[in-house]
């Protein structure tokens, strides 16, 4: 896969990439339990990295800095900067900690109802059962995977819970989640994204669903005490979340993609134990999707450090060599003309490709009408043609 598909690269100046590197050797070498074959991963630690304030802006945008607030790598730190961004650590740990009771109270109403349990997934779900502290992986947001069946039920509950629904684009092609949000104490909010697919991305969205999943998730553990464990919250195995990891990156965000997303791709194949690196290699025979996991990869142990066993990496590639639809993913540059013509190739009915076609020229009136501030949907839709000013409103 070129690099120049991830325009993130150009970003990365010598010193930011040598203290990427580090947070690499010192994070994810502490949490193998697999350790890597690859004798890079010994090199010692930079005497010194000279970090400008734009570097650490960039650290912030990425979702890294967290990670870089303890021994060995606070000392990188420029020691005018150090005071206020451990006031940001202390800030953030309590936030994770307010966005961790909300989630809770959130899955115990629902477990309360009987509804058919979430399955939490990406970044909410990785910070408590993969990273060493919750609040090393920062989150904005809970993306909760349920049966489209339930999402009547899970929409009633949120309203009835105190959440509302952001107003955003809908229909059979054109989106499979829904965005709620609330405000919890102060300022602060919690977000819930209900998805029914794992992605929009047509040529994903159905290469595998909770029912799919549902047989091999783990419980995950919101609370420190395993006593308060909360038997409604799941998640996916970690063969599935590397799956899901490498997908989201690849097919959903190759132009604003964070640099975080890929070290959860690390962090959670150094959790992995032989067996389940083996599921990953049969998940992938599976989804014909080794190309695109494996590109993936690559791009994060090309940013921090190598971590994917050799033997792994052979059979990944192996099975690479095979037909697979993702792999124009990560062979092609993104353009949004290229990934809406993908889209439509991947759908199978000529009546798919024209309600495809017709959900992303005309959305439906209860987006229009948000989006414009208009109760006439044809208004609406002269104000996107004449390029009118999106009002202001709840869209997320």
């Amino acid at each position: 896969m070129p690099r120049s598909l991830f325009a993130i690269q150009d970003s990365i100046g010598p010193e930011l990439q040598k203290l990427l590197h580090s947070l690499g050797q010192t994070y994810l070498v502490t949490a193998s339990q697999t350790p890597p074959s690859q004798e890079d991963n010994a090199s010692p630690l930079p005497a010194s990295i000279s970090l400008t304030i734009d570097d650490l802006a960039f650290l912030d945008k990425h979702g890294l800095l967290m990670l870089c607030s303890e021994a060995p790598l606070n000392k990188y730190l420029p020691a005018e900067h150090k005071q206020q961004h451990m006031a940001a650590v202390s800030l953030g740990i309590a936030a994770t900690q307010t966005q961790t009771s909300s989630l809770e109270a959130v899955l115990n109403t629902l477990a309360q109802e009987n509804l058919t349990p979430a399955i939490i997934f990406k970044g909410s779900a990785l910070g408590p059962i993969e990273y060493q502290q919750s609040w090393h992986r920062p989150k904005s947001d809970h993306d909760l995977l349920i049966p489209v069946q339930a999402k009547a039920a899970y929409h009633d509950s949120l309203i009835e819970q105190g959440f509302t629904h952001i107003v955003s684009i809908s229909g059979r092609y054109v989106s499979y989640q829904a965005s709620y949000v609330k405000q919890t104490s102060g300022a602060a909010h919690i977000w819930i994204d209900l998805h029914w697919k794992i992605s929009n991305r047509q040529m994903l969205a159905s290469l595998f669903d909770y029912a799919d999943m549902i047989n091999s998730t783990r419980s995950l553990p919101l609370s420190s005490d395993p006593e308060k464990l909360n038997i409604s919250a799941l998640t996916p195995s970690r063969a599935d979340c590397v799956v899901l990891a490498a997908q989201h990156v690849i097919g959903h965000h190759s132009v604003d993609t964070r640099l975080l997303w890929f070290f959860d791709l690390l962090v959670i194949i150094c959790n992995c134990s032989n067996d389940e690196l083996e599921q990953l290699v049969a998940r992938c025979t599976e989804l014909r999707v080794a190309g695109m996991v494996l590109a993936a990869i690559d791009y994060a142990e090309s940013t921090f450090i190598p971590v994917l066993p050799d033997d792994i990496r052979q059979k990944l590639l192996e099975l690479s060599a095979g037909p697979e639809a993702t792999q124009i993913l990560v062979t092609q540059p993104h353009t949004r003309a290229r990934l809406i013509w993908w889209d439509l190739k991947s759908i199978d009915t000529w009546g798919g490709k024209f309600r495809f076609i017709l959900e992303n020229l005309f959305p439906d009136r209860a987006y229009m009408g948000a989006r414009f501030g208009s109760k006439w949907l044809i208004i609406s839709h002269l104000k996107r043609i004449l390029g009118f000013p999106i009002t202001p409103n709840q869209l997320k």
